[in-house]
């Protein structure tokens, strides 16, 4: 999967991409101490073994040990585990059909999945995706229904926060991000930088570090 996405999508989801290498960061600096990449700075670059069926990834995420990688609408596998140094696919699964943007939870040790399916996008279902110790996955289960963040049958920026154990939602062509509780409950929302009125840039993917939140 060249440079993770081939696809109209990639327009609006190139962020997920920056996203990727940021929480690549953390684990390249434990393997190259000497190396101290500056804010922006290229870091590095990792082509998966496997490609989503339609050419359509969405998500991203790191456990500490794997990155984890989403697919819109696909009927074969719809989330991909892999090696972050070598990009080999290790284990794929079939979810729900289509999967949007992903969070993981090192607390419930599960990874928390927008919607990205026709099924999901009309109920703006959030999904929890439960693994074992060796990262594998046990299950998955809709936790809850996000209805004021739907705008698009994807979406394409989740994030969690483990201070208050919330998410913040942003999906595809919207200008808004929306705080949610992880049981359903609406704590806010907030438009992003780009939203000016009259302006045609949407928010995207979603990440946090520390007290920032990083938006595509």
């Amino acid at each position: 999967m060249k440079k993770f996405l081939r696809s109209k999508l990639v327009l609006s989801l190139v962020a997920l991409v920056m996203l990727a290498g940021a929480i690549l960061i953390p684990f390249l600096r434990s393997h190259t101490p000497a190396a101290h990449a500056a804010s922006g700075d290229f870091v590095s670059e990792v082509t998966f073994s496997q490609d989503c069926q339609n050419g359509i990834g969405v998500g991203i995420t790191y456990d500490g040990a794997n990155l984890w990688y989403s697919c819109y609408a696909s009927t074969t596998a719809d989330l991909y585990r892999a090696d972050p140094n070598t990009g080999t696919v290790t284990a794929s699964y079939t979810i729900a059909g289509g999967l949007g943007s992903l969070a993981y939870d090192i607390t419930r040790n599960a990874i928390w999945a927008g919607w990205g399916n026709s099924t999901d996008g009309s109920q703006a279902n959030v999904r929890l995706i439960q693994l074992d110790a060796s990262k594998n996955v046990t299950g998955n289960s809709v936790q809850f229904q996000a209805p004021d963040a739907l705008v698009s049958g994807l979406d394409d920026g989740i994030a969690y926060d483990a201070t208050n154990d919330s998410l913040y939602i942003s999906a595809d062509g919207s200008k808004t991000i929306y705080h949610y509780s992880t049981t359903g409950t609406l704590l806010g929302s907030s438009t992003w930088a780009g939203a000016a009125a009259g302006s045609s840039c949407y928010n995207s993917g979603l990440g946090l570090g520390g007290r920032r939140m990083y938006k595509g």
